[in-house]
């Protein structure tokens, strides 16, 4: 009963809001309207292989008049070059975010191979302490039904296309390349839209997520 709930309004946000679009891609990949404030600059680690890693928080957009959505990311790059595409992934913590990363597995390999990883966090604002906004978007988002007051239809995947615009402005650091998401239930869900949006995205791996279908891919 409750995915038919959820399929229903589902249907009446995209009849309400039909043929405007989700997301302003023009915005979503402008860099000078990040916002970004620095938690802590490059520098070097440590670990199974050595990186170079930045701590930022970003806007994501403008939700209403006066109201960012920000959102936590930390970038990680090869010690010795620049990053030839990354490895993208929300499912982390704010305060997990606070520490510098030690890469295992994977993405070790990936780093190996010159390739870089960006970490930001796709939860529920709750999760974060952020139990007003959340409360803010809940009621705007049954008042109108208009989807860019969710955090689960819009919050979320330009939390990620907004990362990306992060991690491309640092030129220094990163080259366009290859763009692969990853991750399981919202974490797979947000980077299958993400990926019909945003044609800098490559390819994406979701674990008990839905797919969306796209006429892209």
């Amino acid at each position: 009963m409750m995915r038919l709930g959820t399929g229903i309004l589902c249907l009446c946000c995209s009849l309400v809001h039909a043929g405007k679009p989700l997301f302003d891609m023009d915005a979503i990949k402008d860099a000078s309207t990040l916002k970004a404030e620095v938690l802590e600059d490059w520098h070097p680690v440590d670990g199974e292989v050595k990186t170079r890693q930045k701590l930022i928080t970003i806007s994501v957009g403008e939700l209403w008049p006066g109201q960012d959505l920000r959102a936590t990311v930390r970038m990680i790059v090869p010690a010795d070059c620049k990053a030839e595409g990354f490895h993208l992934t929300g499912g982390h913590q704010t305060k997990q975010l606070q520490k510098d990363a030690r890469p295992r597995g994977i993405e070790v390999e990936l780093l190996k191979g010159g390739v870089g990883l960006v970490y930001t966090v796709v939860q529920t604002l709750e999760s974060q302490g952020q139990h007003e906004l959340a409360k803010a978007m809940d009621e705007r988002f049954l008042k109108t039904l208009n989807p860019h007051y969710s955090i689960q239809y819009w919050g979320w995947p330009a939390t990620l296309m907004r990362a990306t615009t992060a991690a491309y402005a640092e030129t220094d650091y990163f080259t366009p390349g290859k763009v692969a998401l990853s991750g399981g239930s919202k974490n797979g869900a947000s980077p299958s839209v993400a990926l019909i949006h945003d044609q800098r995205m490559t390819a994406q791996h979701g674990t008990v997520s839905p797919l969306w279908e796209s006429p892209l891919r």
